[in-house]
């Protein structure tokens, strides 16, 4: 159930789509979409499983039209076509990030391995030095018996990382400072960087 200032929200969102509709006369595809999104997003997959589904069909090359279509599908339960439709969002936009995010969270939710560990190749080919990614690929491919695989990933991840090690301002003696000698420090020196990563660590 919406609240009331979600729902007055809703309201205010659909009357300037129509508002704008109507100025600069948007296709009816458009019109469809944004009515499928705007269903999707509160939770109404079923309602907004039509427009979306017409809105794909009218607009095949469209890669948003697609992938909402497929979110739709995956919200509904029909897993099988969802893949299809976020796939072909992928195919439809390769060097877009997002469809390749989408299709990586639906792959994990519905615990397809093999789908998630393609759905990450994609995304690692436009971000390739992104470690969460990273760290979730070998995950993957330890899970599905590739370890060397996993091992390569660990390792390129990892190299990705900051450095641990201190530099001496953040010695006290011979050791390094502990929790509260940087918190100390930390007030001295509130916008050192080197000191708030090392709180952090």
């Amino acid at each position: 159930m919406l609240s009331s200032k979600h729902y007055l929200w809703s309201i205010v969102i659909v009357a300037l789509f129509l508002a704008q509709a109507v100025r600069a006369e948007v296709s009816p595809v458009r019109i469809l979409l944004l009515r499928g999104a705007l269903a999707l997003h509160e939770g109404k997959a079923a309602q907004a499983l039509g427009d979306l589904q017409k809105a794909a069909a009218l607009n095949p090359e469209d890669w948003r039209c697609q992938q909402l279509f497929g979110q739709a599908l995956l919200q509904v339960g029909d897993y099988a076509r969802a893949r299809a439709q976020l796939r072909r969002a992928t195919l439809l936009s390769p060097m877009n990030p997002e469809p390749w995010q989408v299709l990586a969270r639906a792959a994990r939710d519905l615990k397809d391995n093999h789908l998630e560990i393609a759905a990450i190749s994609g995304l690692l080919r436009l971000l390739p030095e992104d470690p969460q990614q990273l760290r979730r690929l070998a995950e993957l491919y330890r899970a599905t018996g590739r370890q060397a695989d996993a091992d390569k990933v660990d390792a390129r991840w990892r190299e990705l990382l900051p450095p641990l090690q201190l530099d001496d301002a953040y010695r006290v003696g011979a050791r390094l400072a502990d929790l509260d000698e940087l918190h100390t420090l930390a007030l001295a020196e509130p916008d050192n960087a080197a000191l708030l990563y090392a709180q952090a660590t």
